[in-house]
């Protein structure tokens, strides 16, 4: 049905798509989430935001910048050449296609130095809701290193914006630390936040100017910062203040905000605000038992992941019982691999396969 729908669309709008590319992902606020969906295909280095709009579907500039659309097959040939600017080796952190952007260099004279991409939330944010947004991101591995990286809301949509103008947007999260993954390393940007207002428009790009970005030239040969962005995601998640146990009860419940590094069970940080609010819910219903279940995907050895999701569930118990929970109320399983709720073909399939639940025990 997605597929299907997808040619509809670009035939009738005469988009450039490749197989996997996708308007949306699910539950993703963010249209054409990893830019794999294109108006047609570039050949070489955007010269002007009017380039970039006649090739990037979905995603604006928002200012004069020219943010570049770089696909993994055109990157060790793109033209113009630039003086020192190498992109052969570099490739997308999913799919074939990224965008590079410009977020430091204004006071070294550079064109377009501050670069941003906007793009059309497909719904605006509802007040007083909880959602989560992730990035990712990776650097020109010889350009300036920066901090600052983040990503910001606007009600309305911002066409030729001054840099007054751009600085008016409110950052809602941002790398504080310089950002200087290694080569084709990819760090992820997220946070969660309760909205406050309805935004329709979500920006990403630096809203700080060179005079407050922390910036590390020591390995740099270019007088700028520049950096790939892809993969970007905001959307609502579970929050339990309004959880009825009574209508609940038995029924699985997706922790969709607790994150653990790859292969491990430590929590994350991220992991703590969904947490604390199933904490404050636990006391709210002091009676209510639950039982915590970890799940994986099949990528690795069936016994290796029965294991690592049972060690899973059970940080998420331990991070209960730190914050007052009584162990007497919480259950522990892990189940590996063995209930998938999508396919283990993809990396989105596997990705939702891996989780945390719980569920109302008697």
């Amino acid at each position: 049905m997605v597929r299907s729908s997808l040619v509809t669309f670009c035939l009738v709008h005469i988009l450039w798509c490749n197989s996997k590319a996708q308007i949306t992902k699910s539950g993703n606020l963010v249209p054409n989430p990893g830019f794999e969906l294109l108006a047609k295909k570039p050949v070489g280095w955007m010269a002007n935001k009017y380039e970039f709009h006649e090739t990037m579907a979905l995603w604006t500039s928002p200012n004069l910048g020219s943010p570049d659309v770089l696909v993994n097959e055109l990157l060790p040939n793109l033209w113009p050449p630039r003086p020192h600017v190498s992109m052969d080796g570099y490739r997308a952190r999913s799919g074939k296609n990224m965008v590079g952007i410009k977020t430091w260099g204004c006071g070294q004279r550079v064109m377009h130095c501050k670069e941003f991409l906007q793009v059309k939330l497909t719904e605006p944010l509802q007040p007083g809701k909880s959602y989560e947004l992730e990035l990712w991101v990776s650097v020109l591995h010889n350009g300036v290193k920066a901090n600052k990286l983040g990503a910001g809301f606007s009600r309305q949509f911002l066409a030729d914006a001054s840099a007054q103008k751009i600085g008016t947007v409110r950052p809602v999260a941002y790398f504080t630390e310089i950002v200087a993954p290694g080569l084709n390393e990819w760090w992820p940007l997220r946070y969660t936040f309760v909205a406050d207002s309805s935004w329709k428009y979500l920006l990403i790009g630096n809203f700080f100017p060179d005079s407050s970005t922390a910036v590390d030239t020591s390995a740099s040969e270019i007088p700028y910062a520049y950096y790939l962005i892809d993969d970007v995601s905001l959307r609502k998640i579970n929050t339990f203040d309004n959880l009825k146990p009574e209508q609940v009860s038995n029924i699985p419940i997706l922790l969709d905000a607790v994150y653990f590094e790859s292969d491990k069970a430590e929590l994350l940080p991220d992991s703590h605000a969904q947490l604390q609010n199933l904490v404050n819910w636990l006391n709210k219903h002091p009676a209510i038992r639950i039982e915590i279940a970890g799940h994986t995907d099949n990528l690795a050895d069936e016994k290796y992941n029965l294991e690592l999701s049972q060690k899973r569930a059970q940080a998420v118990a331990d991070f209960l019982i730190e914050h007052g929970i009584a162990s007497e109320r919480l259950a522990v399983l892990g189940h590996g691999e063995q209930r998938p709720i999508a396919t283990n073909k993809t990396e989105e399939g596997r990705q939702r396969n891996r989780r945390v639940e719980f569920r109302i025990i008697h």
